[in-house]
């Protein structure tokens, strides 16, 4: 897709020509996305979570230098993002109702996840809940007992994200506290990678019952900051 962009930027191709490749593109992605939810049980409704375009600003507010790796990034509590509903509209699809029984979720100082995460903790615990996503942070939801991920090739249950990383889905927000997190410019504890946080989350339980001296030096307080930054919602840290 954006290689079309581009190629519309340089007018190279008419505005009717780049609209019609934007339409094709999309319109893949979507009979994708709709054969992998055929696959599961008919769902009673799906909701889309867009980002915000104010999305990082909260996070920004204790920690500009959120997400400032990505490419371009201001810091964090100036962000503004894309807003990517208006590029859906230019590929010819309406963002609030891309099938007809499908509606959407946006707050302009939110971010998808923590969207995402409200509506799970808002459903009573009688819906069966599926979180699309490749969004890792949406493991910590796997803690509810009516939750699965889908990573859009597989489904990822409480049981099998134990079984793969060791830790209790509970425990994942104290993970990354403590192991970091590069694609979120979290940078956890110096020292401390992914098997050496699963070790002492699996002996002590909890970030709170690490004594400080296996925490290699680093300020508690600022470790505590890495894992506020990683639960979600947001404002239930």
């Amino acid at each position: 897709m954006r290689y079309w962009w581009e190629a519309g930027k340089r007018r190279e191709i008419t505005k009717e020509e780049l609209f019609d490749h934007l339409h094709r593109i999309f319109s893949y992605d979507l009979s994708y996305l709709n054969m992998r939810i055929n696959e599961m049980d008919i769902p009673r409704r799906v909701i889309v979570c867009y980002d915000g375009v104010y999305g990082r600003r909260p996070r920004g507010a204790i920690y500009p230098q959120y997400k400032m790796n990505r490419r371009g990034t201001v810091e964090a509590h100036q962000h503004k993002g894309i807003d990517v509903r208006e590029r859906i509209i230019k590929c010819g699809y309406d963002p609030n109702a891309l099938q007809d029984w499908w509606s959407s979720d946006y707050d302009e100082v939110m971010e998808a996840d923590d969207l995402i995460a409200e509506l799970c903790y808002a459903l009573p615990d009688s819906e069966e809940i599926v979180v699309m996503t490749k969004d890792q942070d949406l493991f910590q939801l796997l803690a509810m007992d009516n939750v699965k991920i889908h990573d859009f090739t597989k489904i990822i249950t409480k049981e099998s994200f134990v079984e793969k990383y060791g830790i209790e889905p509970e425990q994942y927000v104290d993970f990354k506290a403590l192991a970091g997190d590069a694609s979120d410019n979290i940078p956890g504890v110096k020292g401390i990678g992914g098997k050496t946080a699963r070790k002492l989350l699996n002996e002590y339980g909890d970030l709170d019952s690490i004594p400080d001296e296996e925490l290699k030096g680093a300020e508690r307080s600022r470790v505590e900051l890495w894992r506020t930054l990683t639960r979600i919602p947001y404002h239930r840290a």
